[in-house]
């Protein structure tokens, strides 16, 4: 008859919110990246745009009124998204 052995392991509940505390951080950093791969293909496109139409300055215009319209949606999330008290939780 073969012998079975089962360990069970509890951790403290201080374990469990450390690793949920490192998923959110983790899922942050994942967000971050995706948002700094688009806004790298974003300045990317726009400057093309303006290679594009460099010789055409009401396109040129309007495309200047898209990216400083782009600019401040993106300073404005970017406002509402930054902790205003970047003091690290306590664990």
């Amino acid at each position: 008859m073969p012998l079975h052995i089962h360990v069970h392991h509890h951790y403290p509940p201080e374990f469990t919110k450390m690793s949920e505390q490192l998923d959110a951080i983790e899922a942050k950093v994942g967000e971050l990246t995706t948002v700094a791969e688009g806004t790298a293909l974003l300045l990317d496109e726009v400057a093309q745009l303006v290679r594009d139409n460099i010789n055409d300055p009401a396109r040129l215009e309007e495309i200047l009124a898209d990216l400083e319209a782009n600019r401040a949606n993106l300073a404005a999330a970017t406002e509402r998204n930054t902790d205003v008290d970047p003091t690290p939780p306590t664990p």
